[in-house]
């Protein structure tokens, strides 16, 4: 007897993230240029400044996921909002105007 999926396992949706790389790709052999971050992966190779940093940093031992705050020595001082106003808050992430976010997936 072939084994069949689970009914939980059924009822997981399509990766939004493989649906917008499959949407490129397919863009892209429609003839338009598309540079796909979907996936994580760009379509061009690292810069090689990049490629350099990255190899001195394995020379160095750093191997290892960093804290999910970042690194400490790159994160901004401890109450420090990024601006000299005090009352300012933090900013918020970015986001794309509506106008410019897909909202056509898959």
């Amino acid at each position: 007897m072939p084994l069949q999926p689970n009914l939980r396992s059924r009822s997981l949706a399509e990766s939004l993230t493989l649906a917008i790389a499959a949407k490129a790709k397919k863009l892209r052999s429609d003839g338009l240029d598309v540079v796909s971050l979907g996936a994580g992966e760009p379509d061009f190779g690292t810069i090689e400044s990049v490629a350099a940093a990255g190899v001195d940093a394995i020379h160095r031992g750093e191997t290892r996921y960093t804290a999910a705050a970042g690194t400490p020595g790159l994160r901004p001082p401890s109450g420090s909002t990024g601006s000299s106003d005090s009352t300012t808050p933090p900013p918020r992430s970015w986001r794309p105007p509506a106008s410019n976010r897909l909202s056509t997936w898959p």
